[in-house]
């Protein structure tokens, strides 16, 4: 059975992978590697619709290792709005999340990575891990617009 990996950068009041705000600023080598590990020990991604339409505004342009293993694996995307994905790889989950994931579990393959909010719904369900450490912690102010890494 695979396994589910919670990977979420999360600032001290609560911001969630702003990309767009402070998420590149604030990774350095480190943390760079450490993202990259997490993401070659999966072969597939579970998000929600937010990060999903977050992830697919900043990685289809980037360059690099991590950006080509993320643009080529697998993406699934828990949504009841979102009909026609146009990140490659991506298919939509509108029905059951749950038994969507346990599904995903049950398949042959390497960890499925997971990002943000759909953690917490699948949580209660037993079918994602109850302990889950965040990459990064940053102070934001609510606005998720500066940053400063604490450590």
């Amino acid at each position: 059975m695979r396994r589910t990996v919670n990977s979420t950068f999360v600032s001290l009041d609560g911001v969630q992978n702003h990309m767009e705000h402070w998420h590149f600023d604030l990774i350095n080598a480190e943390l760079a590697d450490l993202a990259l590990e997490q993401l070659r020990a999966a072969d597939a991604m579970l998000m929600g619709r937010a990060t999903y339409e977050s992830y697919a505004a900043v990685w289809p342009e980037r360059a690099g290792d991590y950006a080509d293993t993320i643009n080529a694996m697998p993406k699934y995307v828990a949504s009841t709005t979102l009909e026609t994905p146009g990140w490659m790889n991506t298919s939509v989950i509108d029905g059951d999340l749950v038994e969507a994931v346990r599904g995903l579990k049950e398949q042959d393959g390497r960890d499925i990575l997971m990002h943000c909010a759909v953690v917490c719904r699948t949580q209660r369900h037993r079918v994602t891990p109850a302990e889950c450490a965040p990459l990064a912690i940053a102070r934001t102010g609510r606005s998720g617009r500066r940053a400063t890494m604490l450590g």
